[in-house]
């Protein structure tokens, strides 16, 4: 456990280290060849808002997919967890409910033979059947108590299950969605300096380069963004109505 608990932040450096090679071998490239840059639409806004629309759309049957297919695979393993830790919390309800009943039938018999002057055996016998009783729906507690947790337990199981099948599946859905040829970036950029297919020369070798790194990085961005669900795109819709309103807001 020791060893591992070592390993962990020599990987993490490890990883730390192999990201920054490859930032600095991205920004390398971009210096040496003096990538140009890539330019916004003058209706850039406009464009945002109808990309957000049309990936909320994409989103939306995405999510139901993923939910269908995590109700396929894990429905009725999550149902008959749910409905053992339901039964569990009822049964426990019923026994503390039990429990309460007899302590407080204990606290009479206690108090009636404490008050009589002669207890008589019948009071004594049922104080010590109160007793034992309480003790037995005591322990029954603690043991619902206990299988309600490992119930629970076993419920986050599948639920960490269907959260990793929703993000490993649904990253593979996006990416295949964005490579098919939804994008984000492309719908807001200028593309028309592009070279034509059959172009020569160093600097149109150059701009297809970019133009193929660009395409990629979008489509890597789209599966990103399709992934993550519509709770990220409302984020992104609220901030361009933010930005829309306060253009359009009359300045003092």
């Amino acid at each position: 456990m020791l060893g591992e608990t070592a390993q962990m932040p020599n990987q993490s450096r490890g990883f730390q280290v192999f990201l920054a090679i490859i930032c600095l071998v991205i920004l390398a490239v971009a210096l040496i060849y003096c990538v140009p840059m890539i330019r916004f639409k003058e209706s850039v806004l406009s464009k945002a808002v109808d990309l957000v629309a049309g990936l909320s759309v994409v989103v939306l049957l995405v999510e139901r997919s993923l939910a269908v297919i995590n109700n396929v695979w894990y429905g009725e393993e999550r149902q008959k967890k749910e409905e053992t830790l339901r039964e569990l919390t009822q049964r426990e309800a019923a026994v503390r409910s039990d429990l309460q009943r007899v302590e407080v039938a204990r606290e009479a018999v206690a108090a009636s033979a404490a008050t009589e002057a002669v207890a008589g055996a019948p009071a004594l016998e049922m104080l010590r059947q109160t007793t034992a009783e309480i003790e037995s729906l005591r322990n029954e507690t603690s043991q619902i108590a206990t299988g309600i947790s490992q119930a629970k337990d076993e419920v986050l199981v599948t639920e960490t299950k269907q959260t990793r099948v929703r993000l490993l599946v649904g990253f593979v859905v996006a990416l295949l969605v964005a490579a098919a040829g939804i994008r984000s970036l492309e719908p807001l950029v200028d593309l028309a300096n592009a070279c034509a297919p059959g172009e020569a020369g160093t600097g149109c070798w150059l701009k297809n380069v970019q133009l193929s790194a660009f395409r990629a990085v979008d489509i890597l961005l789209t599966a990103g963004l399709i992934a993550g669900g519509s709770s990220g795109l409302n984020a992104i819709s609220e901030l361009i109505s933010s930005y829309v309103q306060a253009r359009q807001r009359p300045s003092p």
